[in-house]
């Protein structure tokens, strides 16, 4: 027995996959594949359109990485970068001495806060 070829639903199939089993007669294969291809082009339309953003915000990571010079959580902590916020709240006492002048602990014991 010769099996039978089906040119013209291979074809259709070709720009609508799943049609070509529907003209054929085999309406659950067509379904499965509408089901699966559908799902499948959602997914990968949806990774399409996310791999573009992903890439823009790995980008800017790396440019704000390079630029940015402003305060918060710092690795590279350096006390000479310190600076004082505001002016003490209290007045210093005649009788404390300023013996060095990087004394931080004395500086908060007056209400000077740093930034980092």
């Amino acid at each position: 027995m010769e099996k039978k070829t089906y040119g013209l639903p291979a074809l259709i199939s070709f720009f609508i996959p799943g049609l070509g089993q529907i003209i054929k007669g085999d309406f659950l294969k067509g379904f499965l594949i509408w089901l699966v291809g559908g799902t499948a082009m959602f997914l990968f339309s949806i990774t399409i359109i996310l791999i573009p953003f992903a890439f823009i915000i790995w980008a800017w990571n790396i440019y704000d990485a390079y630029n940015s010079n402003q305060g918060g959580l710092s690795i590279a902590d350096n006390n000479s970068s310190k600076t004082a916020k505001h002016q003490p709240e209290t007045e210093i006492q005649s009788n404390d001495q300023i013996t060095d002048i990087d004394n931080t602990d004395f500086l908060k014991k007056y209400g000077v806060q740093f930034e980092e």
